[in-house]
């Protein structure tokens, strides 16, 4: 099925018709000279199409996976405590109330709503600890 040239294509196809030919024959013998079957090398090529065109369409496409991202971000219900209801400044300190020794600001790392669910540190996932009694049986 014979496709249609964009116009550039056609006119250097037409002006260089023995670069043309010459192309058209390497290609042919490149396709019959490789170990690879008709659907890897059709695969070959989109790949190559696909990296050749990289700078064309990758801003593109890593706009769309970013606004796709934070939209779902933006939809997604957060797992805060504090979701749903506002604190003034000095209302409420997380810190307050806690034993922090041994802690140091320069050695603590603290980690937003987003960053909990990336590690699975979600309620989903983390349950209270429950203190049982523990057996262990012995055969001799």
């Amino acid at each position: 099925m014979p496709v249609d040239l964009p116009q550039p294509v056609e006119d250097f196809r037409t002006q260089y018709s023995d670069v043309w030919k010459a192309f058209n024959e390497l290609g042919d013998k490149c396709h019959e000279a490789g170990p690879l079957d008709e659907k890897t090398r059709r695969l070959v090529k989109v790949a190559l199409a696909i990296a050749a065109s990289y700078s064309v369409w990758w801003p593109s496409f890593s706009a769309f996976v970013d606004r796709t991202l934070q939209q779902r971000r933006a939809g997604s219900p957060i797992e805060d405590e504090h979701a749903g209801h506002d604190h003034g400044p000095g209302e409420h300190d997380e810190h307050a109330g806690h034993d922090h020794a041994g802690h140091s600001e320069s050695t603590s790392l603290e980690l937003n709503v987003q960053a909990l669910k990336n590690l699975g540190l979600t309620s989903e996932f983390l349950q209270p600890i429950a203190l049982r009694d523990f057996q262990r049986t012995i055969t001799i």
